[in-house]
């Protein structure tokens, strides 16, 4: 979907939406289940990010819009609901472009973007680098994630501009820890 053919961005309030029983959806939001490292176990210093995400405000992206740039389908889904879920106002692009059309509409329009780096088309790197010289929003946090490892893409990373990395899949705790480090309080569109 292009901006400039007239199509309306999709847009999630919060808790707009309602996980079905038994769906990928369920395990972010279900009580007592622990979704926090999908696929692996928990990795170095990590042990800690529940804790560390707990004594924070639950709330704490309540009313902060977020802008989720992927196009994998089910990636965009359980971003929206994880956030969503958290208070946030979730819009989805599908891809770079899309992106672009939206920041250049509402330059202001978002606290975080949350990018995935490989896409067809314009991927990440690129997005991110016309985020910040075209439309010259250096002050817009740009979170890259991504299944490659850190290690092989962290020069490019820091070229593009992307302010910080989450890995694929979802870690929700890191996730929503990263969210928050970028997100201040005092922090205005």
């Amino acid at each position: 979907m292009s901006l400039a053919s007239g199509d309306e961005p999709f847009h999630y309030e919060p808790s707009s939406l309602s996980p079905r029983e038994g769906s990928v959806e369920s395990l972010v939001t279900a009580e007592g289940q622990d979704p926090t490292r999908w696929g692996h176990g928990p990795g170095p210093n990590e042990e800690d990010a529940p804790a560390r995400l707990a004594s924070r405000d639950r709330d704490s992206l309540a009313g902060r819009q977020v802008l989720v740039v992927d196009d994998d389908q089910l990636n965009l889904e359980i971003a929206a609901r994880l956030l969503n879920n958290r208070g946030a106002w979730v819009t989805l692009a599908t891809h770079g472009q899309e992106a672009l059309d939206l920041l250049r509409l509402h330059p202001r329009g978002w606290d975080v973007v949350l990018m995935d780096i490989r896409m067809p088309g314009l991927d990440g790197f690129e997005t991110t680098r016309r985020i910040r010289t075209e439309l010259g929003l250096s002050h817009l946090p740009i979170i890259a994630w991504t299944s490659e490892p850190l290690p092989e893409i962290r020069r490019e990373l820091a070229e593009a501009g992307v302010d910080d990395y989450h890995p694929k899949p979802i870690e929700v705790d890191v996730l929503l820890e990263t969210l928050l480090r970028w997100i201040s309080p005092e922090s205005t569109r």
